[in-house]
């Protein structure tokens, strides 16, 4: 009995140390499994670190990358607009020069057309057909721009011719801005007397081959049927000025012969209010016809006849010679300028 009783204590024993065993083993696996999770934890945040370092650096290369190849791809796109400017420029010369050759032999068949209907209404071609006359075949044409295209000897500066419209003799400047301008007023002193009545200004006085007015009825017969531009040359201090308009016309004596008057350029100078503009849509007044807007007479007070408001920003057929309200004279709205020639002249659009 004790035999048993002491093999089943070593049984017991065994199986208690065998437990003992299990938990310490249990307690080993509890450990490592621990320290494997915190291995396996601190290996995650070092690798995630580590991955987020390489993107990080693949992200900067990538950069990098993008940003060389796009100053690459700029470089080259430039160089190819380059190249096709380049092409293209003397294309866009060539188109350039053509269009100018054009509009230029379009303006001179114009002029020539226009040469030849006024030739036609003169009856000036019939005569010759009919006569057969060639004894004036140097006469002169009428004033047109660019008349000298087809001449082998270039006509003078000025030239006198008949004028279809008027059937009188005018003055042509063939020179001035390719030519073609009809001269109205001209003056280069004192030998003719400005300081004149209605019917003079009405019908024009002085002559072509000095100083004149051309006549208000024949600049209104004129620029009534056509549309005209205006250029004013004058000489002030010694230098060559000049002031354009863009269009020009005067009414009928009905109206007084009222001015009608575009767009100033040139290089006289005339700010807003001043030169000829000032006079836009006056009527003419001279000593003995008082159109003006002043109470008193401007043509009286200021010796002279224009289309005066109250009274003038420009004189030009005042006396000559005087450096004064009452002289030839130009406001440019900065200072007067007191020209020493004048000429005024029209040309059709």
């Amino acid at each position: 009995m004790q035999k048993d009783f002491n093999s089943k204590t070593d049984i017991l024993e065994n199986r208690i140390e065998d437990k003992i065993d299990n938990n310490n083993n249990l307690n080993k696996l509890m450990q490592l499994d621990f320290k494997v999770s915190t291995e396996l934890a601190q290996f995650r945040t070092e690798a995630k670190a580590d991955i987020m370092d390489s993107l990080d650096t693949i992200r900067q290369r990538m950069r990098v990358e993008q940003t060389e190849a796009l100053g690459n791809i700029s470089e080259s796109f430039q160089r190819s607009l380059n190249k096709t400017f380049d092409l293209l420029h003397p294309t866009e010369m060539d188109v350039d020069i053509l269009k100018t050759y054009d509009q230029t032999n379009r303006d001179i068949v114009k002029n020539q057309t226009d040469m030849i209907r006024e030739m036609l209404t003169s009856g000036e071609v019939n005569a010759k057909c009919i006569v057969n006359d060639t004894s004036d075949s140097n006469k002169a044409p009428p004033c047109h721009r660019y008349l000298d295209a087809y001449r082998s000897t270039p006509y003078p500066h000025y030239i006198k011719t008949v004028d279809g419209v008027l059937k009188g003799e005018i003055l042509c400047d063939t020179k001035t801005d390719d030519g073609g301008w009809i001269v109205i007023q001209r003056r280069t002193g004192s030998d003719v007397d400005f300081y004149r009545d209605w019917a003079d200004y009405k019908n024009g006085f002085g002559d072509t081959s000095g100083d004149f007015w051309l006549g208000n009825d024949a600049i209104h017969k004129l620029t009534v049927r056509n549309p005209y531009e205006l250029r004013i040359d004058m000489r002030v201090k010694q230098q060559d000025k000049f002031a354009h308009y863009t269009s020009f016309k005067i009414e009928a004596e009905s109206d007084n012969y009222r001015l009608r008057l575009g767009s100033y350029s040139g290089s006289i100078g005339e700010r807003p209010g001043s030169g000829l503009s000032y006079h836009n849509n006056q009527q003419f007044s001279t000593r003995d016809r008082d159109n003006d807007d002043n109470p008193n007479s401007c043509a009286v007070q200021y010796r002279g006849a224009w289309w005066y408001k109250r009274c003038y920003n420009s004189n030009l057929n005042g006396v000559w010679g005087l450096q004064d309200t009452k002289g030839v004279r130009w406001n440019t709205g900065v200072s007067p300028a007191y020209p020493t020639f004048v000429e005024m002249k029209i040309r059709k659009l």
